[in-house]
Parts: C-alpha cells; sequence; structure tokens
C-alpha cells in the first residue's frame, strides 16, 4: 500500500476536523481480513520515535483490533497528528501491521508501528503473523518489563520529505499525470550523473527524491545552495516554470529541474503547461515557502526598525558606508546561508564593508572581522536557528547584522524566528571535503574555552574555531610573570605568538615557532589551541 493509496482508501475517515487531531479512538475494521489469533485484552508498547519516545495502547476485542491509541509522545504535533491518524487506520483496516510507512515521517510511523507491534506480541501473535516477511525483530521496548531488543537510536537529520498534512495542503496541478514514481539520470555538475525520482498522483507531483548525486556539499556547500529548495519550490508551485534562477549553484538548480521535467513527460504531461501556483504561507507542518532569498542589511544605522518581531534589535557594520549582503535559500525545512565570494555573502564593496586581512597582514588581533563571519555562518547552518550563537567572536557587530539579516529572510518566508529552537544533537550541514585526508582539520564552529597549565599556574584561553581555521585566541586569565608575558603576549611582543599560530593554521600548530626565554608560556598557549581543536574535531 503506498501512501496515495492509503490517503485515499481512508480520506473520509481520516481528514475530518475531528480526527486530525485525535490521537485515539474507534477505527473501522475490514470484516474480511482473516484475523489473526489475538488474545483479548489491553496492551501497552513504546518505540523510538524521531523526537524521543511513542507510547501506545491497543485493545483487542473478539480477536480483533478495535482501539489504537497514543498514550504518551515527544514529536512534533504537525507532523504527528496526521501520521499517528494514517497509521492507525491501516493497521485497524488490515488487522496487521504490515503496512507502508507515511513519506516525509517515516521515523515517526516506524516507531508508531513498532509500538503497536510490541503490544500486539503480548497479545500471544510472533512480529512474522504481524508483519509477514520482516526478517528482524523491530527496535521496540514493550511496556511491562517483558525484554525486547532495544534498536539503537540513529543520528536524527531534518526530514524535508512532506507531511501528510503538507501533502493534502498541495496545490494541485494544472495538468494530469499517470500516477508512479519516475526515476530519471541527468548530468549534473562537470557532467556528473544525477539521479532522481519524482512521484505523481493524477493531478499533483508529490515528491521529488535525489537518489544519487556528485554535488558538492563541503567548502561553502554549493549542493546545498540548490537543495532541497529547488525542488521544494517545484513542489509548492506544482511546475518547473517561474522557479527562483538565483542559487550561486546554477548548474545544481538547472539539472534537477531538467530532471523534473523529463519525468513529467515520462508521467504524460508537457512541462511548459504547467502554470505556477503559489502559497502565502509554509505547508501544514513546514517551516518555510521555499525560495532564494536576498537581504540588505543597512549600514548606515544601529537601530534598525520596521518588523515587530526584531523591533528596536541593536545591530551595527563595521563599516558605516557599505551594507551587507546576505543570500539564503530555504527549503520547506531547512535554509543555507551561503558563505564566499561574489555568490554568498560577497567580497568588496558590493557585498560587505567589513575588514579583511591577507596573510602576513593580520593585524587588530584576527584576520579581519568579515573572516567571523564563517563562524556565524556555520553556526547558523548548522542549528538551522538564529537563537543561541555565539557571536563573541570579535567582530560582534558584523556577526550580530549577520544574524539580523538571517531573521528577515525567516520572516520573509513565513516563519517566526523566535519559535526555531536550535538543533542540539549534531548535524554538519556542511561535509568534510572528500578528497581531504582523514586528519585534515574539521570542527565544529564555535567559541571554546580551555584551561592549561602554565609557567605560573592555570592559564584560562578562549579560541575561536570556524569549520577549518582558528579566527581568534584571547587569554582571559594567566598568572605568568609580566615580564615574560610581555615577551608572548604583549605590546613588546608584537602579537608573535597569536599571528604565529593564525599564520600556521589549525594543521601547522606543530611547526610555530616558540619565543625564547619565555618557552613553556608560549607552549601553554599551543596546547591551548590544540586542546580547543580536540574539542570541536568532528569525525
Amino acid at each position: 500500500m503506498n501512501l496515495s493509496k492509503a490517503i485515499k482508501a481512508f480520506a473520509g475517515l481520516l481528514f475530518l476536523p475531528v480526527l486530525l487531531f485525535s490521537c485515539g479512538g474507534n477505527q473501522t475494521v475490514d470484516d474480511s481480513q482473516t484475523l489473526l489469533p489475538f488474545r483479548n485484552g489491553v496492551f501497552s508498547g513504546v518505540s523510538v520515535g524521531y523526537l524521543g519516545d511513542i507510547h501506545v495502547e491497543v485493545e483487542v476485542a473478539d480477536g480483533r483490533i478495535v482501539r489504537l491509541d497514543v498514550t504518551q509522545h515527544e514529536e512534533t504535533p504537525g507532523f504527528a497528528y496526521p501520521t499517528f491518524e494514517i497509521m492507525r487506520a491501516a493497521i485497524t483496516f488490515n488487522q496487521n501491521t504490515d503496512v507502508s510507512l507515511v513519506t516525509g515521517a517515516t521515523s515517526t510511523s516506524r516507531a508508531f508501528r513498532e509500538a503497536v507491534e510490541s503490544a500486539l506480541v503480548q497479545a500471544g501473535v510472533s512480529l512474522a503473523q504481524l508483519r509477514p516477511g520482516a526478517t528482524t525483530a523491530p527496535g521496540i521496548a514493550v511496556a511491562g518489563g517483558v525484554d525486547v531488543a532495544q534498536a539503537p537510536v540513529a543520528v536524527v537529520t531534518l526530514d524535508t520529505s512532506l507531511s501528510a498534512a503538507a501533502l493534502l495542503a498541495l496545490p494541485v496541478s494544472t495538468a494530469n499525470f499517470t500516477p508512479g514514481d519516475f526515476i530519471v539520470t541527468v548530468p549534473g555538475w562537470q557532467e556528473a550523473p544525477m539521479t532522481v525520482q519524482v512521484s505523481f498522483t493524477e493531478n499533483q507531483i508529490v515528491g521529488i527524491e535525489i537518489l544519487d548525486h556528485n554535488e558538492s556539499m563541503y567548502g561553502s556547500g554549493w549542493g546545498f545552495r540548490a537543495m532541497p529548495a529547488t525542488q521544494d519550490q517545484i513542489l509548492v508551485r506544482q511546475s518547473t516554470q517561474d522557479i527562483d534562477v538565483f542559487t550561486g549553484a546554477t548548474i545544481t538548480r538547472n539539472a534537477i529541474v531538467n530532471a523534473v521535467e523529463y519525468a513529467i513527460v515520462q508521467a504524460g504531461a508537457d512541462p511548459v503547461q504547467l502554470v505556477p501556483q503559489f502559497i502565502t504561507e509554509p505547508l501544514p507542518g513546514d517551516r518555510f515557502i521555499p525560495g532564494f532569498i536576498e537581504v540588505n542589511v543597512p549600514a548606515n544605522t544601529m537601530d534598525i526598525y520596521g518588523n515587530p518581531l526584531t523591533e528596536g534589535a541593536m545591530r551595527m557594520l563595521y563599516s558605516q558606508y557599505a551594507d551587507m549582503n546576505l543570500r539564503l535559500s530555504f527549503g520547506r525545512n531547512e535554509f543555507h546561508l551561503h558563505s564566499g565570494g561574489g555568490f554568498g555573502l560577497g567580497q568588496g564593496n558590493g557585498g560587505h564593508g567589513e575588514s579583511v586581512y591577507g596573510a602576513g597582514e593580520i593585524g587588530g588581533g584576527a584576520l579581519g572581522g568579515w573572516w567571523f563571519r564563517q563562524v556565524v555562518n556555520h553556526q547558523v547552518n548548522d542549528r538551522q536557528s538564529t537563537q543561541n550563537i555565539d557571536i563573541v567572536t570579535g567582530a560582534t557587530m558584523s556577526a550580530a547584522a549577520i544574524i539580523w539579516g538571517v531573521e528577515q529572510g525567516m520572516i520573509a518566508q513565513g516563519a517566526n524566528p523566535t519559535q526555531i529552537t536550535p538543533i542540539t544533537y549534531p548535524r554538519v550541514q556542511i561535509h568534510r571535503n572528500p578528497s581531504g585526508e582523514s586528519t585534515d582539520p574539521f570542527f565544529e564552529p564555535s567559541i571554546y574555552t580551555v584551561t592549561v597549565n602554565a609557567w605560573g599556574g592555570p592559564m584560562v584561553v578562549r579560541v575561536t574555531l570556524d569549520r577549518t581555521n582558528v579566527r581568534r585566541i584571547e587569554v582571559l586569565e594567566h598568572n605568568e610573570t609580566e615580564s615574560f608575558w610581555d615577551m608572548v603576549w604583549g605590546a613588546g611582543a608584537d602579537h608573535i605568538m597569536r599571528n604565529g599560530i593564525l599564520l600556521a593554521g589549525a594543521s601547522g600548530l606543530d611547526d610555530v615557532d616558540l619565543v625564547t626565554g619565555a618557552t613553556v608560556s608560549s607552549a601553554a598557549l599551543v596546547e591551548a589551541v590544540r586542546l580547543a581543536m580536540e574539542e570541536a574535531w568532528i569525525n
């Protein structure tokens, strides 16, 4: 049973308002279904869902499943409620758990199914009876102390597929299709193949999944600039026409569009005939209206007003003469703040007015305020939020301006930035360069405070790291003899240790020259940076 069939089979049952927001109740069953030998009673089960445990209660009467209730869960309501309803109706109708998972909510629907299975095992049936063909036990824990192997919890990633509620809210296309899944391979970046699966109902494009590609997902994240904003725009507009053209990853974007158009032809329609539809607010369960956004952050004022969500926010750029230009790609449930060059945040007066220092021209304590944008930029992308971002980088005004600009983009795409909480589990949007070595620096960008033993005792050092570089070193506390310390860090040292570490980079700490006559103090600084790198290191 695929999702479109499930929706059609249970449309009258599932999507009445009173049921959509319900988590329990009686369901109609298929009287012709061969019944399993259930033992009557009320049974409980639990399994690990997308955000936490899902607890269910199953009632069996006269050998039939007559009630499925979710008694406790931690899932996002917009995804969970329609998913629970689809799965509950399908299981009750089939009188077994051999039903399809809900596209766009696979973790939630799988956990629901496994929790139900853990309860029904107590009713006297086996997993093989509940789900013929299942070869391994589900990752379930049965309430009541029955020992069932608990599956390991996978690293959580954002689910960018359509939720059941969002699927229902999609606009209807202006053409008819042959329902089904169509797989197309097209040339992408550097002519490398990109394989895309496009799913259709009779009158809607309901899924665009990139099965395989060779687009860059490291460095500046070229692939993220186009994905998933391109396919999500096509989904919500039900057309490949009039798609926003700005991405900074034009080849990737065009490859996705071409693949979808080929699939549309295979499904019996003409892409040119599909008139773009436009939504005015995010689909149910989504965060954003997909699209590519440019935001101009004014430089000539400290107070930027005009939106009630950011009224009175204090923002100021390094230069009072040059505005900052930000570019963002929004999918339905995630975004990417671009970095690097004219395609990203820009360089020179055309993109920002922040100070930039070249190698050998460090000055001011760091490689220029502009380079701190990478620390903020990568934090924002990894956490998918503007809340609780570390901006004590030595370029606080620039960092605050970037955050303000991102918030303006979120607001323009239908979201309230204050309601988007940061992702706290490990999520690295930019990947490690596959052509590099496993020993190449790759960090979680942030600000790290470490304590090391120096000549005079404990030394507290704060180190700012972006994805691959040391961006700032600050000594917060030390007990070194002032005359020796002045040789390492004072005005007389002319920033010799700080500049040496910054120019050596994260992979060159072993080659940093220590200060003769103060080797212990200078070695402590190098060790502090090394410890910060170890804490930030991503395998």
